[in-house]
């Protein structure tokens, strides 16, 4: 390996398409493909996955790879991990579960997905007749088509078809059980039929919808089986939507925006992919681009419940409580016990000081649903703001105990132990939250979320300084939930002071604090 030599970019890029994985590079058009998704790659990143390719399954160290791609040329290692981060951030690979590129910890990288290249024309035998053309071009178009091809009798495709509707049936439950059902339904159509490609989209959504619900951080099977539905299936809505999902976790909003717009010109009444790019617009703080796709989901979507109840959301989050007051119970007014709307009613509630109202929302909610994450935090947090100490104590655990080590619960905790007079105990655990929040900014997924609970845990430490300048960092980052922060018990040694109104002034119309100008 450290006797390569030097090249030059015209030896990588010539006219070469070979895929990797799910994607084809075409190196001559600069692109990576996968279905309907074209991402361009900056010459420099394609050498280097071009040249990790041709060393599939080997360990190639930073140093062959700089000697190598940048000819001689000093550049420090940031240079080369630069365009792997590239990689993985368009080709939805994660440096924590790798599909594609694996970092060997001091030394290099390995690339771990298969790459094929087409044959070559001149490494093709000659045919001698048409019989063994026709033959020849038989078995390839068997290949190439996939086993549909392979004619399935009616009573499999039945059958797969079946589990596929039964897991779609599961799946929208929203419940534990049901979802890991969903699962394993869709992994019995595949079984029957591999190349269903919609049995791959549902797979992709179900394994998505555990990280996202049950604190799963397990996304390589989501991302194989939504790449899995785009190859299989490119045409339908569903493929591209599944895709977007896995984008959006990955941290790629933006490819995951094309993905549901993708989505959304297949099949516009797939109200489902304009609702999760409505998500996305509102965390990038595009609320008139969040209002427009729920307006396209109260269109489409036979229950009008959720679209409305998200507009109520986006209000609540920018502060109008008039607004988000007038939606979310028109959200409510035919079913009073509502996953999404319940929760933001309950957290308005709190606003307003009813926070008895927003406890008996999150009991109905919970009774109903299960044992869901963000009415266990607004019913810890209601009953915090109400002294009830045994009960906040309750919903925090209950939070540990269903995803554990989630540090918002943590610090919850901690404030029990405060109140409780546990000064020792409580400083432990902010202590805790702290590392794990430093830890987990290396990622930088998410990063104002991190820096929210790192100001968060200084405030309840009683460091009002270094408070500040996080949940300024947080503002900054993107973080905008004016209401929250302004009934947040982690911060009730903040409020009343001026620069704390500055701070939620800032979160309520989207200004940077002054802090920051």
């Amino acid at each position: 390996m450290d006797a390569a030599k030097p090249v030059d970019a015209g030896d990588y890029l010539n006219g070469k398409r070979f895929w990797v994985g799910h994607w084809c590079v075409d190196t001559d058009a600069g692109e990576v493909c996968n279905g309907a998704i074209r991402q361009h790659l900056e010459p420099q990143v394609m050498k280097v996955l071009v040249y990790l390719a041709e060393h599939a399954g080997k360990v190639i160290t930073k140093r062959e790879l700089i000697r190598v791609l940048w000819g001689g040329v000093v550049v420090e290692d940031a240079a080369l991990t630069r365009c792997i981060s590239r990689l993985r951030q368009i080709m939805g690979d994660s440096a924590r579960s790798p599909t594609l590129i694996e970092t060997v910890p001091k030394v290099g990288y390995r690339l771990v997905a298969s790459v094929r290249y087409p044959k070559r024309e001149r490494d093709r035998p000659l045919l001698r007749n048409w019989a063994a053309a026709a033959g020849i071009a038989m078995l390839m178009l068997l290949a190439i088509s996939g086993s549909r091809l392979v004619e399935l009798d009616h009573r499999t495709v039945a059958v797969a078809n079946s589990a596929y509707q039964q897991g779609l049936r599961s799946y929208a439950e929203y419940s534990y059980a049901e979802n890991e059902n969903a699962i394993v339904l869709f992994e019995q159509a595949i079984e029957l039929d591999p190349s269903f490609g919609l049995a791959y989209a549902g797979l992709s959504n179900a394994l998505s919808q555990r990280a996202i619900r049950w604190n799963s951080d397990d996304l390589a099977g989501a991302r194989s089986a939504a790449a899995r539905a785009v190859g299989l299936a490119p045409e339908q809505a569903e493929s591209h939507r599944a895709m977007g999902i896995v984008m959006s976790l990955d941290g790629n909003p933006d490819i995951a925006l094309d993905s549901y717009e993708r989505s959304l010109q297949l099949d516009p009444a797939l109200w489902q992919a304009a609702f999760n790019a409505s998500i996305i617009y509102r965390k990038q703080l595009q609320f008139q681009m969040a209002k427009t796709k729920l307006l396209h989901v109260l269109e489409h979507s036979p229950d009008k419940k959720i679209a409305m109840g998200e507009l109520g959301s986006i209000y609540l989050q920018l502060g109008d409580v008039e607004q988000a007051e007038l939606w979310l119970d028109r959200a409510l007014a035919d079913a009073p016990v509502q996953l999404i709307a319940s929760m933001n009613r309950a957290a308005l509630d709190m606003t307003t000081g009813a926070t008895a109202s927003a406890l008996k929302r999150c009991s109905d909610v919970l009774r109903v649903f299960g044992e869901d994450y963000d009415c266990l935090r607004v019913s810890a947090v209601a009953a915090l703001i109400d002294d009830n100490l045994p009960a906040a104590d309750q919903a925090f655990s209950r939070i540990v105990a269903q995803w554990p080590g989630d540090r918002y619960a943590m610090l919850g905790r901690a404030q029990v132990h405060l109140a409780r007079g546990q000064t020792e105990v409580a400083h432990e655990i902010v202590a805790q939250v702290l590392q794990r929040s430093f830890d987990q900014l290396v990622e930088q997924k998410q990063p104002w979320a991190d820096y929210w609970l790192i100001g968060a845990a200084y405030a309840l430490a009683g460091d009002h300084v270094s408070a500040y300048q996080y949940l300024d960092k947080a503002a900054a980052a993107g973080h905008r939930f004016y209401l929250w922060d302004a009934i947040e018990p982690a911060f009730s040694r903040l409020q009343g002071e001026a620069r704390f109104d500055d701070y939620l002034l800032a979160m309520n119309t989207g200004q940077r604090p002054h802090s920051l100008e």
